[in-house]
């Protein structure tokens, strides 16, 4: 259910820029699309304020990469089409459906949920981590994990966790 909320919440720029073009065809349906695109962003607070009462693991960082510069990969290729497309056909918003279901179904099923652009514009950068022990975890947090420390850090999804304190 968290990658779900994560996957939701990355999709609320996409559904503020669809409700903007739609604003000069329909005013009820950008108001609808709006209030739906701001109640996509309120899942990201939600999802990382309830694991937060999760118990935080000890993770050993031998490697770090900042990963957050996927945002604006993501950016130019899912949300940032839709600045210029028109919605001025029944077939339009299939299309627009058919594609918003696509996405989401892949980004339930990678961690491209966690390239999420609410993420980055609050300062939470995404981390990818090599542990001591070999394994590679995506940490999210505002600062960069220092290699040779020891952080624990709050389980969000799969191998995706929330830094909660460097030891």
């Amino acid at each position: 259910m968290t990658r779900i909320l994560l996957s939701l919440s990355s999709m609320a720029p996409l559904v503020g820029i669809i409700a903007l073009r739609v604003s000069e065809g329909s005013i009820t349906w950008a108001i609808a699309l709006g209030v739906i695109a701001v109640l996509l962003g309120l899942f990201l607070p939600l999802v990382m304020l309830g694991r937060r009462s999760l118990e935080a693991r000890p993770i050993k960082v031998a490697a770090v990469k900042d990963e957050s510069s996927q945002v604006p990969a993501y950016l130019l290729t899912y949300v940032f089409p839709f600045a210029f497309a028109t919605v001025d056909s029944t077939a339009v918003w299939v299309a627009y459906g058919v594609f918003g279901g696509l996405l989401i179904v892949l980004l339930v099923r990678t961690d491209l949920g966690l390239v999420n652009p609410v993420l980055l514009a609050v300062g939470i950068h995404s981390y990818a981590v090599t542990t001591t022990g070999g394994a590679a975890v995506t940490v999210l947090a505002r600062t960069a994990p220092l290699r040779g420390s020891q952080i624990l850090a709050t389980p969000i999804a799969g191998d995706a966790y929330q830094l909660s304190k460097v030891v």
